[in-house]
């Protein structure tokens, strides 16, 4: 996704992302219904939280990855239980760089 900075692209990547984690056999694409007493009682734009005040959710539709410069999507990972917020800031001792480890050898003729 390619844009000017401030055109929306975070924006508009939070938006498809989260359809994708929440697809699936949802009544309320925020989390499942045990009992037809919840739907007829739930408030679907009051959805509940645990007691982390994250989403009670179940979303059964996708696994997402997403590399990120500018911790656009920290926000959204930090609303749902299972998910993972990785930094590769300076001192991180991993790399998503295939070729990280290989030494580059001069040879002399």
């Amino acid at each position: 996704m390619g844009a000017t900075s401030g055109a929306g692209k975070s924006f508009a990547a939070n938006n498809i992302i989260l359809n994708y984690l929440c697809s699936g056999e949802h009544i309320n694409p925020l989390y499942h219904f045990d009992d037809i007493r919840d739907l007829l009682t739930a408030d679907k734009y009051d959805p509940p939280l645990d007691l982390n005040g994250k989403f009670n959710a179940s979303p059964d539709g996708a696994q997402v990855f997403v590399v990120d410069i500018g911790r656009s999507y920290q926000g959204l990972a930090e609303q749902f239980e299972d998910s993972q917020f990785i930094d590769f800031g300076v001192d991180a001792t991993f790399s998503l760089n295939p070729f990280a480890f290989l030494v580059r050898k001069i040879y002399r003729r």
